[in-house]
């Protein structure tokens, strides 16, 4: 594709560009009054809220997007996919956006889009993804239709896994709860991930073994890589592995309802288990997995005592699925070849998963599925076919894609043998893949040699430390339900007395300071972040509207915000106390 920018004087000797691509011109800009066209086409924008964020493609010579920036409050992503273009702005010194007061401004290139789906990341929030609005400035969207796709493609993702983080939350927030709570049981004799990173030989790969129907073609191949590769197989393939005495070096396992018949082989209880905060505490249990080397939290609490015994635990990228954490852990580690298998993502011969029938009609069916809250899709198969998929299979799709494009030095090779396509990834079959990626020495003793060579995350001493800190907590948790109880009372003593035009003067001083005594001592609790994972999974909306409209209220109405606010407080609380109490007591 030929590009070249040419520069032209408008009528009002304003100066504008065409850009020209396979020899055929598009003017940029209006020929005859360019200021006044943007700053008209910049109107649409005036009445937009400064919580709306306006994703825009393409940038020209800048005059749109100035106009643009003088009306609009919000936060703008311009996006702009010409290099010629660009570098026509650091010629003319226009290609830095500034960021004012509270409004910021982005300029991104398509020459490294890696950067734009983390800008997105950044920008695109839970506070904000009900306000995105993608727009292309004119021409732009003809000149560059494929470029556009990617564009739009990347920010409608962004905002998909938003809203699917959110209805997750609210479905199993609670079970999330209960998991990051009860999982403390497994902390003082468990592994952390970290004390794995850059311990595997850099020659060797990692597969990454999913459930996919394209397994069941593949599977004599992989018990071949036993030992060339490090085998990690994701929960829901353990049965069919276990079925074809296979036996992988690691199972990863991270829903918080992941069911217990996974599992069932006793052979499974001699894999080392990869695990997050969020994994369902039962399987471990059901695992009698004292040794659990978890990997991912965002639990403050948790990461605060790894920091303790000189461990950092992070929250790695998830993206969604058990196979995705998988990639991320494997990335994390330091593999720079990862080979997928068995990641159809994608209903390849209208089944799910290896080892198991076809779907029922109802399974294929948009109107029943839609019932179910699920949605049939098409995506492009390795062999160019259309394929149907699920709208979560397709999220986990874009989260692949997405990663490799951030990720220029790693080697992704979908060996799948089936199943959607995976842009960025060297399609082969999986014998293909370890000929080519494959360490040609049997590396299982060195690999035994790792593992058995990682350390637990606390030495004896530590782990007391640890087992006293979850008991202080208990306590501490204790302590504030209590206190939250008795400021309560009294702020319904103060609204009660109001309400019947008592005088409150004598005590009020007194109430405000332990109102903020109660707020200052929770504010300070790192179980804080478990008691708002509470509240996020059980009355989020509610919770929510306390803080709405809070300015300018007469004395009553702010004490009975706070009331409704120490009341949410102490449910979450008492609820939180409770499972940690349990937990305490299983310790001692």
């Amino acid at each position: 594709m030929d590009i070249r920018i040419n520069e032209v004087l408008a009528k009002d000797g304003t100066e504008i560009i065409e850009i020209i691509k396979d020899e055929q011109a598009f003017r940029m800009n209006s020929l005859y009054r360019p200021v006044a066209e943007a700053e008209k086409f910049a109107e649409q924008f005036s009445e937009w809220s400064e919580r709306d964020v306006l994703c825009i493609f393409g940038y020209g010579n800048g005059i749109i997007p100035e106009a643009i920036r003088k009306v609009f409050k919000g936060t703008i992503i311009f996006y702009e996919p010409c290099k010629e273009a660009e570098e026509y702005l650091r010629l003319k010194n226009r290609c830095v956006v500034s960021a004012e007061g509270a409004q910021t401004y982005y300029l991104q290139s398509v020459s490294d889009k890696g950067k734009l789906i983390s800008l997105l990341e950044n920008v695109i929030t839970y506070s904000n993804y009900r306000n995105v609005q993608c727009v292309s400035l004119p021409r732009y969207r003809d000149i560059f239709p494929e470029e556009y796709a990617y564009f739009f493609d990347c920010i409608q993702y962004r905002v998909r896994a938003l809203k699917a983080n959110i209805a997750s939350a609210k479905y199993l927030g609670q079970k999330a709860v209960d998991n990051n709570i009860m999982n403390m049981l497994f902390l003082p004799d468990g592994y952390c991930g970290d004390g794995l990173c850059d311990r595997f030989p850099a020659d060797m790969p990692a597969i990454i073994v999913s459930a996919g129907p394209s397994l069941e073609k593949n599977i004599s191949v992989l018990r071949k890589a036993k030992g060339h590769a490090l085998i990690v197989c994701v929960d829901s393939a353990i049965p069919y592995l276990m079925k074809c005495d296979i036996i992988p070096d690691y199972i990863i396992t991270i829903d918080s309802n992941k069911s217990l018949t996974l599992f069932d082989d006793s052979r499974v209880q001699k894999i080392p288990v990869i695990a997050t905060f969020e994994s369902n505490y039962k399987v471990l249990e059901h695992l009698k997995q004292p040794e659990v080397i978890f990997v991912s939290t965002e639990n403050t609490y948790i990461q605060a005592l790894y920091k303790s015994a000189g461990h950092s635990i992070v929250r790695l990228k998830s993206g969604g699925s058990v196979a995705t954490m998988a990639f991320s852990v494997c990335q994390y580690w330091g593999f720079k070849t990862i080979i997928l298998v068995g990641q159809d993502l994608a209903l390849t011969d209208l089944k799910m998963y290896a080892g198991g029938g076809e779907l029922g009609a109802e399974m294929l069916d948009n109107e029943s599925l839609r019932a179910m809250g699920k949605e049939l899709l098409e995506v492009e198969g390795i062999d160019g076919n259309l394929l149907y998929t699920y709208a979560d299979y397709y999220s986990y799709l874009k989260w692949f894609e997405q990663v490799i494009e951030q990720n220029p030095e790693l080697t992704v090779v979908d060996a799948t043998e089936g199943g959607a396509k995976i842009a960025g990834t060297l399609i082969m079959t999986l014998g293909e893949a370890l000929n080519t990626y494959g360490s040609e020495r049997n590396y299982q003793d060195v690999i035994l040699h790792v593992h058995k060579g990682l350390a637990p995350a606390f030495n004896a001493q530590q782990r007391l430390e640890v087992k006293s800190v979850i008991t202080g907590s208990s306590i501490k948790l204790k302590s504030l339900e209590l206190r939250l109880k008795d400021v309560i009372k009294k702020v319904e003593k103060c609204v009660d007395d109001m309400r019947h035009n008592k005088d409150i003067e004598k005590y009020l001083f007194d109430v405000d300071y332990e109102i903020r005594e109660v707020c200052s001592m929770y504010d300070e609790m790192e179980e804080g972040y478990l008691v708002q994972r509470q509240i996020d999974a059980t009355e989020l909306e509610h919770f929510l509207q306390i803080f709405e409209n809070a300015d300018n209220e007469a004395k009553l109405e702010q004490y009975l915000r706070i009331k409704d606010y120490f009341e949410c407080l102490l449910r979450a609380i008492s609820i939180v106390s409770e499972k940690w109490e349990c937990v305490s007591d299983a310790l001692v």
